[in-house]
């Protein structure tokens, strides 16, 4: 028994099987994420290892160099890239691309492993931090910026960051969330020399007596009738008391000298790393990442709801505001595809209504919903979110998808227009073109198929259309051979165009029947008239085969070497904001650099109107070629959101490039005070780094600098090179 014989016999349970579909589809559509680029692991981890109060050459020596050393012993790393700055050591690590799931974890774990064989980092080193990097820990998809708008004070602005941040950590969707700009709070022993020498104390005597009385050290184990316990030696001060109590020198007489006997105890915020400011306010930036497999849109407008509550409540001389909301980004292009996905659907609807009729068209353009809600219940399967990708997979297939059912109904009816009894015309109809239609679905499915065995980073990206795809294709399959032979018999139709002009019924409804049906009878007379256009044009192809031949291959080559002219780009990427990235003279201290970045944000006011939305500033920071950060005195980072007007998602390269002028002409004028500046994109989509990376190698940081910087002044001698740049900063 056949699909379309099953589907005739027993019409109620494929109508069931029909609603099932579309319901669980509809069902799956509201708990599938929506995002534009589908979430990836990078085969990547990051390494963070802190030293409070190292340099970075001590970091680099006793540090860095000692976690390289045992990393180097696990297999599958690709590429290991290292960063020793005062005060912390970044290790990214790269795995080849082409591991599988399994063998990545396998990695991730011996990178564990040979962390915990480094034994010998100094005491007071932090424990290594592993991090793996997926797409959505690129980057935050909303920040909110807390600014200084009535002189309140760091304090003031640390605690509502602080606010904010534990309260957003609560929301439903969040993986993490970090504060840029933030100072820890420190308590300041301030010794009076004086009174100090009086007592015989010295500076030295006064920080080591308080550095041992906040000290937790394991003080062994001991055993008793309750069974065996652990001691610990705890001396955490919790109150500035207990530190201006505590014991500097105790005398021989008995007299105990303590803090407060020589010195005076400030509350404060320890020296600032970073300067951070939103529109030129001093400001805390909190920053928020979504979890993998959330909806950016829906996080969002839960983050819009708390602030909607939160905001009421901050102090006067704070404005708390969102910034470089990514749904900003999303939600329009989605839409722009949703609403073409529609479009097209409308188009082959009224296409098909004008060349078979009312009733046959509405059977075969239910073909494209059925097909892509089948398709979205499998779509948890497959690993498959609402994206870009998957949008532009629909978009693609949405003709093709009524393609297959066109052709069976077609069959249907020509048995039908020549007498065929209604049963018989279906089942007979849809058997002989059965076998057509599965090859011609399955060489589709064949021309996509082979996107799916793309490996590495670029695969897991490129794979989701061709997944996508395929199972609509599959689907289209299934309800043309099942669905819809068992939905003719109830709702197809059953005369032909000349029955339906030629109606001789009185009512309104006769009246349209006999105007639609005389309409189709025009359009068949069209498309007689272009199938005998088509048939004079084609007798001199077959006369002159040659020559036409020739045509053809002559053609075809001036295709192929107009396609060597055609620029490439795999992940062409779009983007809704810009960085600035500023690398002052190599001496600049973090407040000179920052009174720079006031240069740039002046700058930023006098372009026009519709270019820059909001921006914001931090000061000890940037990005290199790897998107890696950058922590140095003479680095700055500005972040410039752009108006998502419509000219402004059509060609935002120019807002860039507008940009770039003025900071390269502010560069020109203040060449001692600027090294350089840099107007960049930032693009959504994978991490794809520059089109051509030069990787210099050596044992002296010096001799790579003197190299790479001549080699930048050979690459600005070749035409169509830009944006030359290395990650080797000096400060």
């Amino acid at each position: 028994m056949t699909l379309p014989e099953f589907s005739v016999r027993q019409p109620v349970l494929v109508n069931v099987l029909f609603v099932v579909c579309m319901v669980g589809g509809w069902n799956a559509l509201q708990l599938t994420e929506v995002e534009y680029f589908h979430d990836v692991n990078l085969n990547s981890v990051v390494v963070t290892t802190r030293w409070d109060g190292a340099s970075a050459d001590e970091i680099e020596r006793l540090v860095t160099t000692k976690l390289e050393e045992e990393l180097l012993s696990v297999g599958d790393i690709d590429e290991m890239r290292s960063a020793s700055q005062a005060n912390v050591s970044v290790i990214n690590i790269d795995f080849d691309e082409t591991l599988d799931t399994i063998d990545y974890e396998s990695a991730v774990n011996d990178v564990r492993g040979a962390l915990e064989q480094v034994e010998d980092l100094p005491p007071e080193v932090d424990e290594p931090q592993l991090r793996e990097i997926v797409t959505a820990d690129i980057r935050e998809v909303v920040y909110i910026a807390v600014a200084d708008t009535g002189g309140v004070g760091p304090l003031a602005l640390r605690d509502v960051a602080q606010e904010i941040q534990s309260r957003v950590r609560e929301i439903q969707g969040v993986s993490k969330v970090a504060i840029r700009g933030l100072q820890d709070r420190e308590v300041r022993v301030v010794v009076d020399r004086s009174r100090a020498a009086l007592y015989g104390v010295t500076v030295g005597d006064v920080a080591e007596r308080v550095r041992r009385q906040n000290q937790n050290l394991p003080a062994g184990t001991f055993q008793d009738a309750a069974g065996e316990a652990t001691l610990r030696a705890t001396g955490d001060d919790t109150s500035i008391d207990e530190i201006l109590d505590t014991v500097v020198l105790e005398e021989a007489s008995g007299t105990r000298i303590r803090v407060r006997d020589v010195a005076r105890v400030e509350r404060g915020l320890e020296k600032p790393v970073f300067i951070s400011r939103y529109n030129g306010r001093p400001a805390s930036i909190v920053g928020i990442a979504k979890k993998d497999k959330t909806d950016i849109r829906e996080l969002v407008a839960r983050v819009d709801a708390f602030l909607e509550d939160f905001i009421p409540l901050v102090p006067e001389g704070i404005e708390v505001r969102k910034t470089l909301d990514s749904s900003d980004f999303v939600a329009p292009r989605i839409g722009v595809l949703l609403d073409n996905l529609a479009a097209g659907m409308v188009l082959v609807a009224a296409l098909l209504w004008f060349t078979i009729g009312f009733r046959n068209a509405m059977l075969t353009i239910i073909a494209i919903p059925f097909s892509f809600l089948t398709a979205i219940i499998l779509f948890p399967v497959l690993d498959i979110s609402i994206n870009s990708n998957t949008l532009i997979g629909m978009l693609l297939v949405s003709g093709m998808l009524v393609d297959d059912a066109i052709i069976v109904l077609e069959n249907i009816y020509r048995k039908i227009e020549e007498g065929m009894a209604l049963r018989r015309a279906v089942v007979e109809g849809a058997n002989e073109v059965l076998w057509p239609v599965t090859a011609a679905v399955t060489t589709t499915i064949a021309a996509f198929a082979p996107l799916l065995l793309v490996g590495g980073t670029a695969g897991k990206f490129v794979s989701v259309m061709p997944k996508c795809v395929v199972v609509c294709l599959v689907a289209s399959l299934f309800e043309c051979l099942l669905i819809l032979p068992a939905h003719y018999l109830d709702f197809g139709s059953r005369t032909g165009a000349k029955d339906k002009a030629r109606s001789t019924g009185t009512g309104p409804l006769a009246r349209v029947s006999r105007a639609f049906g005389g309409l189709r009878l025009g359009m068949d007379h069209g498309f007689d008239r272009l199938r005998t256009a088509y048939l004079a044009a084609l007798r001199p192809v077959i006369t002159h085969r040659f020559a036409f031949g020739m045509l053809f291959i002559a053609t075809l080559l001036a295709t192929a070497a107009g396609s060597t002219r055609l620029k490439f780009e795999l992940f062409p990427g779009e983007f809704s904001s810009y960085n600035i990235n500023l690398e002052a003279s190599p001496d600049s201290s973090l407040e000179q650099t920052s009174a720079l970045t006031r240069e740039i944000e002046r700058l930023l006011t006098e372009l026009p109107e519709g270019d820059v939305l909001d921006h914001n500033t931090i000061v000890g920071l940037s990005v290199d070629l790897n998107y890696d950060r950058i922590l140095a005195p003479n680095l700055a980072l500005t972040t410039v959101a752009i108006p998502q007007t419509e000219a402004n998602q059509l060609e935002p390269d120019l807002v860039v490039k507008r940009a770039d002028r003025v900071m390269q002409a502010l560069a020109a004028r203040r060449p001692d005070e600027i090294a350089s500046i840099r107007v960049e994109s930032e693009r959504y989509g994978p991490p794809v780094g520059r089109p051509v990376e030069v990787r210099i190698q050596s044992e002296d940081f010096a001799v790579n600098k003197r190299i790479a910087d001549e080699l930048k002044v050979y690459l600005a001698t070749i035409p169509g090179v830009s944006g030359i740049d290395d990650n080797l900063k000096e400060g």
